[in-house]
Protein backbone atom coordinates (compact mmCIF):
# COMPACT_ATOMS: atom_id res chain seq x y z
CA UNK A 1 0.00 0.00 0.00
CA UNK A 2 0.92 3.62 -0.52
CA UNK A 3 2.69 5.15 2.69
CA UNK A 4 -0.26 7.45 3.49
CA UNK A 5 -3.02 4.96 3.24
CA UNK A 6 -1.09 2.85 5.96
CA UNK A 7 -1.32 3.53 9.98
CA UNK A 8 2.16 4.09 10.50
CA UNK A 9 2.04 6.96 12.89
CA UNK A 10 -1.17 6.29 15.17
CA UNK A 11 -4.53 4.18 14.46
CA UNK A 12 -5.67 6.41 11.93
CA UNK A 13 -4.25 6.15 8.11
CA UNK A 14 -1.92 9.01 7.24
CA UNK A 15 -4.56 10.66 4.89
CA UNK A 16 -7.10 9.69 7.01
CA UNK A 17 -4.75 12.04 9.87
CA UNK A 18 -4.26 14.59 7.00
CA UNK A 19 -7.89 14.89 6.99
CA UNK A 20 -8.38 15.26 10.79
CA UNK A 21 -5.76 18.18 10.71
CA UNK A 22 -7.98 20.08 8.11
CA UNK A 23 -11.40 19.67 9.84
CA UNK A 24 -12.82 21.98 11.33
CA UNK A 25 -10.91 24.99 9.53
CA UNK A 26 -11.85 23.73 5.73
CA UNK A 27 -15.51 22.93 4.86
CA UNK A 28 -15.39 18.93 3.80
CA UNK A 29 -16.78 20.51 0.19
CA UNK A 30 -13.76 22.50 -0.21
CA UNK A 31 -11.44 19.70 0.55
CA UNK A 32 -9.95 18.47 -2.82
CA UNK A 33 -7.23 15.20 -3.28
CA UNK A 34 -5.80 14.65 -6.36
CA UNK A 35 -4.12 11.10 -6.59
CA UNK A 36 -3.61 8.52 -9.23
CA UNK A 37 -6.26 6.38 -10.82
CA UNK A 38 -5.77 3.29 -9.11
CA UNK A 39 -5.88 4.99 -5.66
CA UNK A 40 -9.37 6.35 -5.85
CA UNK A 41 -11.70 3.79 -4.34
CA UNK A 42 -9.43 3.53 -1.54
CA UNK A 43 -9.23 7.01 -1.06
CA UNK A 44 -12.64 7.50 -0.83
CA UNK A 45 -13.36 4.26 1.20
CA UNK A 46 -10.76 5.78 4.01
CA UNK A 47 -12.73 9.66 3.70
CA UNK A 48 -16.22 8.59 3.22
CA UNK A 49 -16.89 12.67 4.56
CA UNK A 50 -15.27 13.76 1.40
CA UNK A 51 -17.95 14.17 -1.89
CA UNK A 52 -16.46 11.47 -4.25
CA UNK A 53 -16.18 14.02 -6.86
CA UNK A 54 -13.70 16.35 -4.78
CA UNK A 55 -11.17 13.22 -5.24
CA UNK A 56 -9.68 13.93 -8.67
CA UNK A 57 -8.26 10.69 -10.76
CA UNK A 58 -4.87 11.29 -12.41
CA UNK A 59 -4.15 9.48 -15.66
CA UNK A 60 -1.25 8.67 -14.62
CA UNK A 61 1.50 10.48 -12.31
CA UNK A 62 3.11 13.43 -13.80
CA UNK A 63 5.15 15.08 -10.49
CA UNK A 64 4.20 17.83 -8.40
CA UNK A 65 3.49 20.61 -11.15
CA UNK A 66 0.98 18.62 -12.87
CA UNK A 67 -0.74 17.64 -9.54
CA UNK A 68 -0.89 21.32 -8.29
CA UNK A 69 -1.84 22.69 -11.93
CA UNK A 70 -4.83 19.98 -12.07
CA UNK A 71 -6.19 21.01 -8.38
CA UNK A 72 -5.78 24.53 -9.18
CA UNK A 73 -8.28 24.42 -12.28
CA UNK A 74 -10.73 22.84 -10.93
CA UNK A 75 -10.26 25.28 -8.26
CA UNK A 76 -10.63 28.42 -9.95
CA UNK A 77 -13.70 26.85 -11.77
CA UNK A 78 -15.32 26.44 -8.74
CA UNK A 79 -14.50 29.44 -6.16
CA UNK A 80 -13.59 33.17 -6.89
CA UNK A 81 -10.24 33.13 -7.05
CA UNK A 82 -9.92 31.17 -3.40
CA UNK A 83 -6.76 31.27 -1.41
CA UNK A 84 -5.09 27.51 -1.88
CA UNK A 85 -3.66 24.94 1.19
CA UNK A 86 -1.46 22.49 -0.92
CA UNK A 87 -0.77 19.69 1.38
CA UNK A 88 0.48 16.07 1.02
CA UNK A 89 -0.93 13.52 2.61
CA UNK A 90 1.84 11.44 4.12
CA UNK A 91 3.25 14.11 6.68
CA UNK A 92 2.79 13.68 10.44
CA UNK A 93 2.45 17.42 11.79
CA UNK A 94 1.29 18.63 15.47
CA UNK A 95 0.25 20.27 17.08
CA UNK A 96 -3.03 21.53 14.80
CA UNK A 97 -2.91 24.57 16.71
CA UNK A 98 0.32 25.67 16.03
CA UNK A 99 -0.04 24.25 12.03
CA UNK A 100 -3.10 26.21 11.93
CA UNK A 101 -1.11 29.34 13.29
CA UNK A 102 1.38 29.27 10.75
CA UNK A 103 -1.31 29.10 7.79
CA UNK A 104 -3.09 31.78 8.73
CA UNK A 105 0.26 34.16 8.44
CA UNK A 106 0.80 32.37 4.95
CA UNK A 107 -1.83 33.65 4.06
CA UNK A 108 -1.43 37.01 5.44
CA UNK A 109 1.58 37.25 3.26
CA UNK A 110 -0.57 35.42 -0.06
CA UNK A 111 -3.07 38.20 0.08
CA UNK A 112 -1.72 40.41 -2.15
CA UNK A 113 -2.26 38.17 -5.06
CA UNK A 114 1.48 38.46 -5.75
CA UNK A 115 3.37 35.99 -3.46
CA UNK A 116 3.69 32.10 -3.25
CA UNK A 117 4.56 31.11 0.12
CA UNK A 118 6.47 28.14 1.52
CA UNK A 119 6.38 26.33 5.14
CA UNK A 120 10.25 25.67 6.11
CA UNK A 121 10.84 23.31 8.94
CA UNK A 122 14.12 23.93 11.18
CA UNK A 123 16.35 21.24 10.55
CA UNK A 124 17.08 18.56 13.76
CA UNK A 125 19.94 16.98 11.43
CA UNK A 126 21.75 17.25 7.98
CA UNK A 127 19.29 15.00 6.14
CA UNK A 128 20.75 14.50 2.60
CA UNK A 129 17.37 12.89 1.23
CA UNK A 130 15.32 16.72 1.38
CA UNK A 131 15.41 20.20 -0.44
CA UNK A 132 16.55 22.84 1.44
CA UNK A 133 15.43 26.53 1.25
CA UNK A 134 18.04 29.36 1.90
CA UNK A 135 16.38 31.67 3.70
CA UNK A 136 17.10 35.49 2.67
CA UNK A 137 16.09 39.01 4.16
CA UNK A 138 13.31 38.98 6.70
CA UNK A 139 9.76 39.81 5.51
CA UNK A 140 8.02 40.05 9.12
CA UNK A 141 7.66 37.51 12.25
CA UNK A 142 9.26 33.89 11.13
CA UNK A 143 8.51 35.07 7.62
CA UNK A 144 11.44 35.55 4.80
CA UNK A 145 12.44 36.50 1.59
CA UNK A 146 13.83 32.89 -0.29
CA UNK A 147 16.85 33.58 -0.91
CA UNK A 148 18.03 29.79 -2.73
CA UNK A 149 15.83 26.23 -3.16
CA UNK A 150 18.37 23.57 -2.70
CA UNK A 151 18.52 20.15 -4.02
CA UNK A 152 19.29 16.93 -1.95
CA UNK A 153 22.81 17.79 -0.82
CA UNK A 154 25.49 15.44 0.09
CA UNK A 155 25.58 14.03 3.49
CA UNK A 156 28.17 16.71 4.83
CA UNK A 157 26.64 19.91 3.05
CA UNK A 158 23.30 18.74 4.43
CA UNK A 159 25.45 18.45 7.82
CA UNK A 160 26.59 21.66 7.72
CA UNK A 161 23.29 23.99 6.29
CA UNK A 162 21.40 21.80 8.84
CA UNK A 163 23.49 23.24 11.83
CA UNK A 164 23.73 27.32 10.01
CA UNK A 165 20.71 28.12 10.88
CA UNK A 166 20.17 29.86 7.30
CA UNK A 167 18.59 26.87 5.77
CA UNK A 168 15.19 24.93 6.12
CA UNK A 169 13.78 21.63 5.31
CA UNK A 170 11.48 21.94 2.10
CA UNK A 171 8.04 20.74 3.32
CA UNK A 172 6.75 20.95 0.20
CA UNK A 173 3.38 22.56 1.51
CA UNK A 174 2.33 25.79 0.19
CA UNK A 175 -0.36 28.83 0.34
CA UNK A 176 -1.12 30.85 -2.40
CA UNK A 177 -4.34 32.90 -4.54
CA UNK A 178 -5.61 30.26 -6.93
CA UNK A 179 -5.01 33.37 -10.09
CA UNK A 180 -1.18 33.57 -8.65
CA UNK A 181 0.01 30.20 -8.91
CA UNK A 182 -1.71 29.95 -12.50
CA UNK A 183 0.03 33.42 -13.19
CA UNK A 184 3.04 31.69 -12.25
CA UNK A 185 2.76 28.30 -13.97
CA UNK A 186 1.77 30.50 -17.31
CA UNK A 187 4.37 32.57 -17.13
CA UNK A 188 7.74 30.12 -16.25
CA UNK A 189 6.31 26.63 -17.52
CA UNK A 190 4.33 27.36 -20.72
CA UNK A 191 4.68 24.02 -21.56
CA UNK A 192 2.77 22.63 -18.17
CA UNK A 193 0.41 25.86 -18.24
CA UNK A 194 -1.16 25.03 -21.50
CA UNK A 195 -2.51 21.59 -21.02
CA UNK A 196 -3.26 22.52 -17.29
CA UNK A 197 -5.46 25.63 -19.28
CA UNK A 198 -7.40 22.97 -21.48
CA UNK A 199 -8.32 21.14 -18.64
CA UNK A 200 -9.08 24.13 -16.86
CA UNK A 201 -11.92 24.82 -19.48
CA UNK A 202 -13.22 21.70 -19.33
CA UNK A 203 -14.10 21.54 -15.86
CA UNK A 204 -17.96 20.99 -14.96
CA UNK A 205 -18.34 19.88 -18.35
CA UNK A 206 -19.30 16.77 -20.03
CA UNK A 207 -16.17 16.75 -21.49
CA UNK A 208 -13.93 16.63 -17.83
CA UNK A 209 -12.72 13.84 -17.96
CA UNK A 210 -12.40 12.52 -21.02
CA UNK A 211 -10.19 15.96 -21.48
CA UNK A 212 -8.11 15.11 -18.74
CA UNK A 213 -7.36 11.28 -19.56
CA UNK A 214 -6.40 12.61 -23.01
CA UNK A 215 -4.44 15.90 -22.26
CA UNK A 216 -3.09 14.78 -18.79
CA UNK A 217 -0.60 12.11 -19.58
CA UNK A 218 1.16 14.38 -21.86
CA UNK A 219 2.08 16.93 -19.44
CA UNK A 220 5.82 17.45 -19.00
CA UNK A 221 6.83 15.73 -15.64
CA UNK A 222 8.41 18.27 -13.23
CA UNK A 223 8.01 18.95 -10.08
CA UNK A 224 6.52 22.33 -8.72
CA UNK A 225 9.88 23.50 -7.07
CA UNK A 226 11.48 23.39 -10.43
CA UNK A 227 8.60 24.38 -12.69
CA UNK A 228 7.60 27.72 -10.27
CA UNK A 229 8.95 28.23 -7.48
CA UNK A 230 12.68 28.47 -8.50
CA UNK A 231 11.85 31.02 -11.15
CA UNK A 232 8.96 33.08 -9.26
CA UNK A 233 10.40 36.29 -7.81
CA UNK A 234 8.35 36.60 -4.84
CA UNK A 235 8.38 33.71 -3.18
CA UNK A 236 8.59 33.70 0.75
CA UNK A 237 9.19 31.43 3.57
CA UNK A 238 6.89 30.71 7.10
CA UNK A 239 9.77 29.13 9.60
CA UNK A 240 6.95 26.27 10.71
CA UNK A 241 6.26 26.01 14.50
CA UNK A 242 4.96 23.04 14.57
CA UNK A 243 6.59 19.27 14.72
CA UNK A 244 7.03 17.61 11.47
CA UNK A 245 7.89 14.35 9.94
CA UNK A 246 7.30 13.13 6.32
CA UNK A 247 7.97 9.72 7.56
CA UNK A 248 10.50 9.14 4.45
CA UNK A 249 11.85 5.95 5.54
CA UNK A 250 11.57 3.02 8.08
CA UNK A 251 14.04 4.40 9.79
CA UNK A 252 11.33 7.16 10.99
CA UNK A 253 9.21 4.70 12.92
CA UNK A 254 11.39 4.39 16.54
CA UNK A 255 9.75 8.58 16.78
CA UNK A 256 6.15 6.90 16.48
CA UNK A 257 6.15 4.12 18.40
CA UNK A 258 7.08 2.27 21.26
CA UNK A 259 10.84 1.48 21.64
CA UNK A 260 11.53 -1.53 24.02
CA UNK A 261 15.47 -1.35 26.81
CA UNK A 262 17.43 -3.07 23.20
CA UNK A 263 16.23 -0.11 21.19
CA UNK A 264 14.01 -2.38 18.90
CA UNK A 265 10.74 -1.27 17.63
CA UNK A 266 7.87 -3.48 16.32
CA UNK A 267 4.60 -3.30 14.70
CA UNK A 268 3.55 -6.57 15.27
CA UNK A 269 4.77 -9.59 16.52
CA UNK A 270 8.94 -9.06 17.35
CA UNK A 271 10.95 -11.81 19.60
CA UNK A 272 14.04 -10.45 19.64
CA UNK A 273 16.67 -12.49 21.20
CA UNK A 274 20.50 -10.84 21.67
CA UNK A 275 18.91 -8.26 19.02
CA UNK A 276 19.05 -4.65 19.46
CA UNK A 277 18.61 -1.22 17.37
CA UNK A 278 15.91 -3.22 14.91
CA UNK A 279 12.85 -1.68 13.14
CA UNK A 280 10.22 -4.75 12.29
CA UNK A 281 6.98 -4.20 10.80
CA UNK A 282 4.75 -7.45 10.15
CA UNK A 283 1.53 -8.68 9.04
CA UNK A 284 -1.20 -9.35 12.29
CA UNK A 285 -0.53 -13.14 13.08
CA UNK A 286 2.87 -13.55 11.71
CA UNK A 287 5.89 -13.34 14.08
CA UNK A 288 9.27 -12.24 13.69
CA UNK A 289 12.39 -13.82 15.42
CA UNK A 290 15.42 -12.04 15.40
CA UNK A 291 18.47 -13.64 16.91
CA UNK A 292 22.01 -12.24 17.36
CA UNK A 293 21.71 -9.35 15.15
CA UNK A 294 21.61 -5.69 15.37
CA UNK A 295 20.48 -2.14 13.56
CA UNK A 296 18.02 -4.16 10.72
CA UNK A 297 14.94 -3.54 9.02
CA UNK A 298 13.12 -6.22 8.53
CA UNK A 299 9.29 -5.89 6.71
CA UNK A 300 7.25 -8.84 5.71
CA UNK A 301 4.36 -8.69 3.48
CA UNK A 302 1.84 -11.57 2.58
CA UNK A 303 4.34 -11.79 -0.79
CA UNK A 304 7.63 -10.29 0.17
CA UNK A 305 10.27 -10.25 2.31
CA UNK A 306 12.18 -7.02 2.45
CA UNK A 307 15.78 -7.28 5.28
CA UNK A 308 18.66 -4.04 5.44
CA UNK A 309 20.56 -2.33 7.43
CA UNK A 310 19.58 0.46 8.89
CA UNK A 311 21.77 2.38 6.84
CA UNK A 312 20.86 1.48 3.48
CA UNK A 313 16.92 2.72 4.21
CA UNK A 314 17.14 4.87 1.43
CA UNK A 315 17.91 2.32 -1.22
CA UNK A 316 14.49 0.27 -0.86
CA UNK A 317 14.03 2.51 -3.83
CA UNK A 318 16.83 0.13 -5.71
CA UNK A 319 14.32 -2.82 -4.94
CA UNK A 320 11.44 -1.17 -6.48
CA UNK A 321 13.86 -0.42 -9.50
CA UNK A 322 14.86 -3.87 -9.71
CA UNK A 323 11.56 -5.45 -9.50
CA UNK A 324 10.30 -3.26 -12.69
CA UNK A 325 13.48 -4.03 -14.54
CA UNK A 326 13.01 -7.74 -14.25
CA UNK A 327 9.39 -8.15 -14.85
CA UNK A 328 8.24 -8.39 -11.20
CA UNK A 329 5.69 -5.76 -10.68
CA UNK A 330 3.75 -8.29 -9.09
CA UNK A 331 5.89 -7.80 -5.74
CA UNK A 332 5.74 -3.84 -5.50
Amino acid sequence: LPKHHLAIAGQKTMIQQTLERLEGEVPFENILIVTIGEQVEMTREQLPELPPENIIAEPEGRNTAACVGLGASVVAVRGDDPMMLVVTADHVIQPKKAFWKDIRVAEELAEDGETLVIFGIKPTWGNPGFGYILRGEAAGDGCYQVGKFEEKPAPEIAEQWATSGNYYWNSGMFVWKTSTILNELEQHSPDIFAPIDEIRQSVGTPQELETINRIYPNIPRQPIDKAVMEKAANVKVVEATFEWDDVGSWKALPNHHAVDSAGNTALGELLPIDSEGCIVAAEPGHLVAAVGVSDLIIVQTKDATLVCRKDDAERVKQVVEALEASGKKEFL
